[in-house]
């Protein structure tokens, strides 16, 4: 049985109403909650609109490309009546997040903010009675894109009903970076283990279920691609643990290639404030080359944070094909 951390509800509601205006009167008290409640709408996905944006990779394609995301409610009961909001794309919100990806060492004529023309966004979404979130759907229009460059676009929640207010600042907008898939995109099953005690268990030996094995790797740039753990849910990896596999706290390594020679260059943990991450080299600890291997798509990788070598990832991930 996996053992997954997930945000609790409750730190859901404080971290979304702290984004929200200050206070606001209860319309509507028979919905649930006190008379001073602040109920939000709020971007599941939201983690600051300007760090590093939600990362996601399309195919270039003539055919329009979906992308989905969710919107939901900070508020102490399910409601009774649906909660309509709207949104739009925001300008501002994505300057600031490519002015953010320049700053962070990228080449601004490689940073382009998505021309609105190529993106279908819905202008409103409902969130039903009885339900916690709505999922929107958006179509992306790939086919003229460069695959040497990073995309961005951000999109903003406008209003809300029914006694709910938008959220403001991460929760509030919500931030794209957009590439086009690389060679090292694709869904593989992964094997190996972290070395850490007690977590030194193989990750094969640690479930039945072979589903619990397959990772997404995402594009995130021209070589770099990030762990999506599908039995996880999210992008992140996982750990051996006795009978179970389990996730391993909030963080999603990072693999940049060196084009030349497959090697493995840099790795990264995705998520901010995350230990500091580096290709693992050590024989004495069995370490071994982290690298592509262009004939049979196998990716390699021997990554450690905080420069630990009982803090070690030893992956070998074998390609099973394109990722949905």
């Amino acid at each position: 049985m996996k053992k997954l951390q997930f945000l609790s509800f409750a730190a859901v509601i404080l971290l979304a109403s702290s984004c929200l205006k200050d206070s606001v009167d209860q319309p509507n008290p028979s919905q649930g909650g006190g008379e001073n409640e602040v109920k939000g709408v709020y971007f599941s996905k939201g983690k600051g609109p300007y760090v590093a944006g939600v990362k996601s990779a399309v195919e270039l394609s003539s055919l329009p490309q979906p992308l989905s995301f969710t919107v939901g409610l900070a508020a102490s009961a399910l409601q009774t009546s649906s909660v309509d909001f709207t949104m739009a794309l925001s300008n501002e919100s994505a300057n600031k997040l490519r002015d953010s990806l320049i700053a962070l060492g990228n080449d601004p004529a490689n940073v382009e903010v998505l021309d609105p023309s190529f993106i279908n966004l819905p202008a409103s979404g409902t969130v039903n009675a009885g339900s916690w979130v709505d999922t929107i759907g958006i179509e992306l229009n790939t086919s003229s894109l460069n695959a040497e460059n990073i995309y961005v676009f951000a999109i903003t929640l406008t209003s809300a009903t029914n006694g709910f207010q938008v959220a403001t600042g991460g929760l509030g907008t919500l931030c794209y970076q957009l590439t086009v898939k690389n060679r090292l995109d694709g869904r593989y099953s992964i094997t190996g283990y972290h070395n850490r005690a007690p977590y030194n268990f193989t990750y094969e030996s640690s479930t039945t279920d072979p589903s619990e094995l397959l990772f997404d790797m995402i594009t995130t740039g021209p070589n770099s691609v990030v762990y999506y753990w599908l039995a996880g849910g999210d992008f992140g990896h996982c750990i051996g643990l006795g009978s179970s596999l389990s996730w391993y706290g909030d963080f999603a390594p990072e693999l940049t290639f060196n084009v030349d020679n497959d090697m493995v260059s840099v790795v990264n943990f995705v998520a901010p404030g995350s230990p500091v991450m580096g290709v693992f080299v050590n024989p004495a600890y069995n370490t071994f080359p982290s690298r592509f291997d262009p004939s049979d798509h196998t990716i390699y990788a021997c990554f450690n944070y905080n420069n630990n070598p009982l803090r070690g990832f030893f992956d070998t991930l074998t390609y099973i094909g394109p990722r949905p």
